[in-house]
């Protein structure tokens, strides 16, 4: 009998409630879209919102926190590992941007007088 309700499924509730907080996220998600504010802070913001909707659907929806430890890091860790380098890559970028701007500001730079 045990073995029955190891694999029961959660209360509809659970899931409407889940559902309804998805909606909330979507919702913060298109605001901060149309929202004047600058658009590397609406990157950040929308970026967030689809990670929290991604965990709990993961969570919910796919039972990811029924499951091992183990499965779970397997899953996690490949995509933080990416998000993290592509953060380390977007820093790097605008450092690079930044030193462009400042010693290559002059378009005339690598002509010589004689040329």
């Amino acid at each position: 009998m045990s073995d029955h309700h190891a694999h029961e499924s959660p209360p509809l509730k659970n899931y409407l409630w889940i559902w309804g907080w998805l909606f909330v996220l979507s919702v913060c998600s298109y605001v901060v879209d149309i929202s004047p504010i600058p658009q590397l802070l609406q990157w950040i913001l929308i970026t967030f919102f689809m990670f929290a909707k991604a965990g709990l659907i993961m969570a919910v929806f796919m039972h990811m926190q029924l499951e091992r430890l183990s499965l779970v890091t397997m899953i996690l860790v490949p995509p933080g590992a990416l998000l993290f380098a592509l953060m380390v890559f977007g820093i790097e970028g605008f450092h690079i941007e930044n030193v462009r701007e400042t010693f290559f500001v002059n378009e005339n730079f690598f002509r010589t007088e004689g040329s």
